[in-house]
């Protein structure tokens, strides 16, 4: 082992030279210099370089730091009070330096980057989130600058010193029952807030509201009107096929007027019901600028209802871009093709969601569903089509063959 020491003590003091404090200063520098550039940068390709030298740099910064660090840990075994007292002041002069700085960064990153937030909320209830949202961040921001200021003020007040001895301190009840009950408080009063959006949201919705029902596959959304009659026809999995995404029983005659539109339209101040299910993996319904989430499971029918406040017209005018949309994404990674989960939403008049619906056609087309009860199989080479009860099973050289069964229904 001294035979280890001393080998690393040779390397440590070539890197004597480096000063900690410099080291310790482009370390906490480095991912602001870096974003900033990263943001600064005009190019997507310039942005991309900048990021990934500044991570180059930073990891070859933080590797020399730590030899530094060591070094100073096997010095200390041989050093006296007064190094001692040297690193102390210096850790204790990086922690507030450090809390400093990213207390600046934080507040000035969250204004530079501010116009890439979602914009005021365009549903009625997005807008009683988003106060329920401003209220916690208030709370546990001040809380959090507070808690950090004193933590490391503490740092730096009670560094080691020779003048100072060590106390026992067990316990302060007093001190236990204000950080007991005012954290209780506070929460108890932001949960029941929060209790009273949710049992809002999750009402049974009004006896007016319009249904549109949205199925998520791998990868797309199934969209679903009803029609004239206001009624949605019936479905079943099994008789999912290519030319029936939902499954409808064309028993039903309820199912027939049903229209599957590729676009959502909704009209303004009107409440909308959504009825959501998924086809084969676990989904999510979000819409961001509504505030609205919520997950699609195969199996369990679920379903979401808010009033949109904002036309796209609106928005537009509003947000001063003209290319603006309300959107339908995926926000559970359902597979490879997760990225194209994504419908455009539009948010128009009660007169022109009305002349919109009128022009759908039923998703209902009988010569297609005739020419889909005769589906032609073909049989891989080296096997032997048998036929049973309305089956076929391909039967072959490959065992596992016998076991796949292609059902004609």
């Amino acid at each position: 082992m001294k035979q280890y020491y001393r080998m690393n003590s040779d390397i440590f003091n070539k890197l004597n030279s480096f000063s900690p404090r410099w080291l310790a200063s482009v370390a906490l520098a480095m991912p602001f210099v870096t974003a900033y550039a990263a943001d600064g940068a005009e190019a997507q390709t310039d942005n991309l370089e900048w990021l990934v030298t500044g991570l180059k740099v930073l990891l070859a910064v933080t590797v020399i730091l730590t030899f530094v660090i060591m070094r100073m840990v096997f010095k200390l075994r041989q050093s006296d009070h007064t190094e001692q007292a040297d690193y102390n002041n210096l850790n204790a002069k990086i922690m507030v330096a450090f809390v400093s700085l990213g207390m600046v960064a934080a507040v000035y990153f969250s204004f530079h980057f501010a116009h890439l937030y979602l914009p005021e909320a365009s549903s009625e209830h997005g807008i009683k989130l988003d106060k329920m949202f401003n209220l916690t961040l208030i709370v546990t921001g001040i809380v959090v600058v507070i808690t950090h200021i004193l933590l490391f003020w503490f740092v730096w007040k009670y560094r080691w010193s020779d003048s100072r001895r060590a106390i026992y301190y067990p316990d302060n009840n007093k001190l236990e029952m204000m950080w007991t009950i005012a954290p209780a408080i506070v929460l108890t009063v932001l949960v029941l807030d929060g209790t009273k959006n949710w049992n809002a949201i999750m009402s049974a919705p009004p006896e007016d509201a319009i249904q549109i029902e949205l199925t998520g596959k791998q990868f797309a959304w199934n969209i679903r009107y009803a029609g004239p009659d206001q009624e949605f026809g019936e479905t079943h999995f099994k008789k999912i096929s290519a030319t029936n995404e939902l499954g409808f029983d064309w028993t039903d005659d309820s199912g027939k007027d049903d229209v599957m539109p590729g676009e959502i339209y909704m009209p303004v101040n009107k409440p909308v019901l959504l009825r959501i299910r998924a086809r084969d993996v676990l989904h999510s319904v979000y819409l961001p600028h509504f505030r609205v989430k919520m997950d699609a499971v195969p199996g369990m029918p679920t379903q979401f209802w808010f009033t949109p406040i904002k036309t796209t017209a609106q928005m537009r005018e509003k947000l001063g871009n003209p290319e603006f949309s309300y959107e339908l994404a995926c926000t559970e990674i359902c597979g490879r093709g997760h990225f194209s989960m994504k419908r455009t939403l539009v948010v128009v008049t009660e007169e022109e969601y009305d002349a919109w619906l009128k022009k759908q056609k039923p998703y209902y087309k009988p010569e297609e569903q005739e020419g889909a009860q005769s589906i032609p199989v073909v049989a891989p080479a080296d096997t032997t089509v048998v036929a049973e009860e309305g089956k076929i099973a391909l039967a072959g050289k490959n065992k596992k063959s016998n076991r796949q069964f292609i059902s004609q229904k």
